[in-house]
């Protein structure tokens, strides 16, 4: 891959994760408002159905690759609380891999040993 190309993938990455990030603060918002449930339900509805239009967006700025599995299935909050995770512990993995050389064998058995913060 060249180093254009790389690029272009971490620009696309930092939006896609501006994306989660917005509606992850709108539902905490929405979450934290004492809301009647009913009324939380829709909002909730309404805060990832955003979401997946953004996703189309993106889409469509990327010349229509990308996001694919993110606009066929429901996303929930399972999904957007698994990214989370997934980000904050992305530097560590990083940073294991390059330790490891690259080699993938050796990474895959360190990351088993690997302590992750609790975030």
């Amino acid at each position: 891959m060249d180093l254009r190309n790389y690029e272009q993938r971490l620009v696309r990455r930092r939006e896609f994760y501006r994306e989660i990030d917005r509606s992850r603060w709108n539902l905490e918002k929405l979450y934290a408002s004492g809301q009647a449930s009913p009324a939380m339900r829709e909002k909730k509805v309404a805060i990832l159905a955003n979401l997946r239009d953004q996703f189309r967006n993106l889409q469509r700025r990327w010349g229509g690759r990308g996001l694919e599995p993110w606009l066929v299935e429901d996303i929930n909050n399972g999904h957007i609380v698994s990214l989370k995770i997934y980000a904050a512990h992305m530097p560590a993995f990083e940073n294991l891999l390059q330790q490891c050389g690259g080699n993938l064998e050796l990474f895959f058995k360190k990351a088993d040993h690997l302590k992750l913060p609790k975030k």
